[in-house]
């Protein structure tokens, strides 16, 4: 993940570092709980 990360941002073409969090779900307190995921997202216009 960090590998892939680190070949899309932080170059000089696009210096922006996104936030992101990784949270290991099989660690969660609750075996039965449920988890929401928010994504945003933006595309080029090559």
């Amino acid at each position: 993940m960090n590998r892939a990360y680190q070949s899309r941002f932080g170059s000089k073409e696009q210096p922006n570092k996104p936030v992101r969090a990784t949270v290991q779900v099989s660690r969660l307190v609750v075996p039965t709980g449920l988890i929401e995921v928010m994504v945003v997202a933006a595309r080029s216009k090559r």
